[in-house]
């Protein structure tokens, strides 16, 4: 008797004893993977052999036997399974987030977070839902998640040793928010709704006004952890978006775009520092292409920033005259605040770079 599996489904089984010779045909889709096994059970009194012939033929000459527990690299590879989305470790170094996403064979995906021991690996609890999307605090060795419940957006911190959850803001915006470097402050993202549609005349100011929401308005503003006031930051027409805070929290970068279809890439930024004591403003760039993020330096007095090879007067271009840049090749460049100089780091490094911190 014996029985068999295709990818963990029964496809054929024979009940009975004695079973000579059986036949199963299988169809198998293209650039997939398939895992044959074969439960057999030859009883004791059976004379027949313990022996198993495998014979097959290959219709299509494209199917690839093999006994080996290698799997080529295929579609479903790609696609399904577990991979691992991002990891982050605590300030102390003692901690690890490592996020992952589950898509199954059928194409439906779960999320979710494992705390475990830097130095080990070991677990220490897991997270899915809304507590997932838990990220570090900068300072303390915590982490903190978002809940949202009858409209309260609450923050909740928890202490990766005792596991313990303490409810630390109250009545946030509902979209984005940053932690100061210290721990004093939020940076929240707030929006506001633009003109609504004449219901009679309809008016397109630009391409982007196509899209549903392109008239909301996401403007900065500050939440202080130790009053609860909600201050706002920044306001206008235009939309703005936080960069980073400096290490001492003293300070934070933001920028905001406009659109230009008379020139590539039709897009330019600038980019603030703005006091936060104070409230002053200093223009780092104005109306800059190219330009993606910046970060400032752990001391505070330099910027990294991402952007394209022609950015800054194209001083990051290394290619044969005539040639065109790519805009998806993404380089680094490092500016001294005090100055305003600009060196390309990676001028001379060929991979794009996609992440930096």
């Amino acid at each position: 008797m014996f029985s068999v599996y295709v990818n963990g489904e029964v496809k054929k089984e024979k009940k009975s004893t004695g079973v000579k010779d059986t036949e199963l045909e299988l169809i198998l889709l293209p650039v997939h993977l398939y895992e044959v096994s074969i439960k057999y059970l030859n009883e004791k009194a059976d004379t027949l052999s313990n022996e198993l012939h495998l014979p097959y033929s290959n219709k299509s000459g494209k199917a690839i036997p093999t006994l080996t527990s290698d799997k080529p690299y295929n579609f479903t590879a790609m696609m399904t399974g577990r991979s691992v989305t991002g990891a982050s470790i605590s300030a102390d170094g003692r901690f690890t987030l490592i996020h992952y996403s589950d898509v199954s064979d059928k194409g439906s995906s779960l999320s979710y977070t494992h705390l475990v021991y830097t130095d080990t690996g070991r677990l220490i609890t897991g997270f899915t839902g809304a507590r997932s999307g838990v990220a570090w605090i900068p300072a303390s060795t915590l982490l903190y998640y978002t809940v949202e419940r009858d409209g309260n957006k609450r923050l909740i911190t928890l202490d990766p040793v005792t596991l313990q959850e303490e409810t630390i803001a109250e009545n946030l915006p509902k979209e984005s928010l940053t932690f100061s470097r210290e721990e004093s402050y939020l940076v929240c993202s707030v929006p506001e709704e633009g003109p609504k549609e004449d219901a009679e005349v309809q008016q397109v100011l630009n391409m982007n006004d196509r899209i549903a929401g392109w008239r909301t308005r996401y403007l900065l503003h500050k939440y202080d952890l130790s009053t609860g006031i909600l201050q706002p930051l920044t306001y206008g027409y235009r939309n703005t978006t936080l960069q980073d805070v400096s290490p001492d929290g003293r300070s934070i970068l933001f920028t905001n775009s406009q659109t230009d279809y008379t020139k590539r890439p039709y897009t330019s930024n600038s980019l603030y520092q703005m006091d936060m004591e104070t409230l002053e403003v200093d223009t780092l760039w104005r109306d800059n292409r190219f330009t993606g993020t910046a970060r400032f330096s752990p001391d505070g007095k330099r910027l990294l920033i991402s952007g394209a090879a022609e950015a800054f007067g194209e001083i990051g271009l290394h290619l044969p005259s005539g040639a065109i840049s790519n805009t998806y090749d993404r380089q680094l460049f490092l500016m001294d605040i005090a100055t305003r100089e600009v060196k390309a780091l990676t001028r001379s490094f060929d991979p794009s770079v996609s992440l930096s911190q």
